[in-house]
C-alpha cells in the first residue's frame, strides 16, 4: 500500500509540478511601445508574424512536427489587411529573387517588419517563416 501512496504521489507531483517538460518563452518580434505606435493594419502584420513564430515554436516541442514553416500571404486592399496563415513542411527550394530577414530579437524584429511592410505597398506578399536555432527566419519574393 506505501509503494501504491508513493507512486500515486509521485505521479501527482510530476504532472502538477511540469518535472520533465519541455518549456519555452515567448516573445514579439517588437516591443510593447513601437506596437502601440503602428496603425491597426501594422499591429495585426505584427501579430501574424508573431503567432507564425509562436506556433512554430511550440511545434517544435513534438519532434514530429518539427521541420514545419509558417506561410502568411498578406495583401492590403480597400485600406484593410487581407490575409491567410497555415503551416506547411518545410521545403527545400527557395524562389528565385528571394528577400529573406532574421528576427534573434526586438531590433531585428523590427527592422525585418520595415522591409515586410515596405515590399507589402507593392502588392501581395507571401511570407514563410521557419525557425532556425532560437530565430525566425523570414522569406518572401
Amino acid at each position: 500500500m506505501k509503494k501504491l501512496f508513493l507512486c500515486l504521489f509521485a505521479l501527482v507531483c510530476t504532472s502538477t509540478f511540469s518535472f520533465g517538460q519541455k518549456t519555452i518563452t515567448l516573445k514579439s518580434a517588437v516591443s510593447e511601445s513601437e506596437f502601440k505606435q503602428l496603425d491597426q493594419i501594422d499591429q495585426t502584420i505584427i501579430s501574424f508574424l508573431d503567432a507564425g513564430i509562436f506556433a512554430l515554436k511550440g511545434m517544435n516541442l513534438n519532434k514530429e512536427f518539427s521541420k514545419k514553416s509558417a506561410v502568411l500571404n498578406l495583401a492590403i486592399k480597400e485600406k484593410k489587411l487581407v490575409s491567410t496563415f497555415t503551416i506547411e513542411d518545410q521545403s527545400s527550394e527557395e524562389p528565385l529573387n528571394a528577400q529573406s530577414c532574421t528576427i534573434c530579437d526586438m531590433f531585428s524584429g523590427i527592422r525585418c517588419f520595415r522591409k515586410i511592410r515596405e515590399q507589402l505597398e507593392n502588392g501581395t506578399i507571401i511570407l514563410k517563416v521557419e525557425l532556425i536555432s532560437d530565430c525566425a527566419v523570414v522569406t518572401w519574393n
